[in-house]
């Protein structure tokens, strides 16, 4: 038999074993909390989590896991994506299969075994097999507030309850956006756009036990938990180790280049003459205005919770892509209250309640010296 059968053969008896109505658990039953490292793709960048057991049922081994990381790749998924209305769902898979990926990928996997009595172990396995049920296991994804770790620790407190006591770290002290810049430094330009997108939402400081929606910081709290005045995990163990290599840091960053962006388009304009200013300005602030655009539509148009109210708005005026094809002095003061906005952004941006991207500073100065370009003053003090 080779092993595709023999893991099918083995998939189907445990199937068998844990049908729709639940199933029950010997004494020896292991629960275990998994805490998969990140990777270097957008996709596994912030790491992962998920729930292992293994037992001995009827004299057949179960070593299963419940994934609430799964979501269906059909053809409206882009669509759904980008709208936020993307369902994932709880998976139970077994364990070899959901252990290839990690070790063909390098990415490391740590099992955080549960001290729990039988009870309270028979009682988490039933939560997860209702929420295993066809008509329970879709949910709503939200990155911030309900995806595979936050499911993860509120089956726990379900489960068991007043008896068990979360010791948080001061991560409270800080937004959701500082939590997962750290996790996109690896991709920079990823790091860019994902903080242009994210709004005043993503800025809000965190709660006692919103840190968990990281799978790292819930492995922490996990580990500082008590239960029954114990501590909740039994044990820690390393499965696999985290052997992704480190992405090599580039200076090629949007800083960078958005400096010497600013930096370029400022010569242009000062020996390149009228036609080429005329050029630059279109060119960038109809860009701009597309960009503004679509922060726009991501607020007003789509289901994105952490995408509303996106102060970015501000400097990225969405109506750009009309105003840099009407000319005349009829738009001058446009261009004049453009060019105040960006200024007031520029000096205000520490009490604005969201932190803008890292290089927005050059892309503002870019847009408020071609936004001046098409003032009266702008022409003069160019000599366009």
């Amino acid at each position: 038999m080779n092993m595709n059968r023999f893991l099918l053969v083995i998939g189907m008896v445990c199937c068998s074993l844990m049908g729709r109505g639940g199933f029950d658990l010997s004494p020896n039953a292991e629960i275990s909390i998994l805490t998969c490292s990140p990777g270097n793709e957008i996709y596994s960048i912030y790491g992962h989590s998920a729930i292992r057991l293994t037992d001995m049922i009827d004299g057949q081994r179960v070593d299963v896991v419940y994934n609430y990381g799964t979501f269906e790749f059909d053809d409206d998924f882009a669509f759904k994506f980008t709208m936020g209305r993307l369902n994932y769902m709880l998976s139970r898979s077994d364990w070899p299969y959901f252990l290839y990926e990690y070790t063909v990928t390098g990415r490391g996997i740590q099992a955080q075994v549960l001290d729990l009595s039988s009870e309270e172990k028979q009682v988490l396995i039933d939560l997860l097999e209702e929420n295993y049920l066809p008509e329970n296991r879709e949910y709503l994804y939200d990155f911030f507030h309900d995806n595979c770790s936050t499911r993860i620790r509120d089956q726990l407190q379900k489960a068991l309850g007043g008896e068990l006591v979360w010791h948080p770290s001061d991560s409270g002290r800080i937004s959701f956006r500082q939590m997962v810049d750290p996790y996109q430094d690896v991709l920079p330009w990823t790091h860019f756009g994902i903080d242009l997108g994210l709004a005043s939402p993503s800025d809000e400081r965190l709660g006692p036990l919103d840190d968990m929606f990281l799978p790292d910081y819930l492995f922490g709290q996990l580990a500082r938990a008590e239960l029954h005045g114990r501590p909740l995990v039994g044990e820690t163990v390393e499965i696999l180790p985290d052997v992704v290599p480190e992405e090599e840091s580039t200076w090629w960053t949007p800083v960078v280049f958005f400096w010497c962006l600013f930096i370029g388009v400022v010569l242009a304009l000062i020996f390149g003459g009228s036609h080429l200013a005329n050029a630059l300005s279109t060119t960038f602030l109809f860009l701009a205005g597309f960009l503004g655009l679509l922060l726009f539509l991501l607020w007003v148009a789509t289901d994105h919770v952490a995408t509303v109210v996106n102060y970015n708005i501000l400097w990225l005026w969405p109506t750009h892509v009309v105003m840099v094809w009407i000319k005349g002095k009829t738009t001058e003061k446009y261009w004049w209250i453009h060019t105040i906005i960006i200024v007031l952004c520029i000096l205000t941006q520490p009490v604005i309640p969201q932190e803008f991207p890292a290089g927005s500073l050059p892309l503002m100065l870019l847009l408020l010296t071609l936004g001046l370009t098409r003032t009266s003053l702008g022409k003069r003090l160019l000599n366009l």
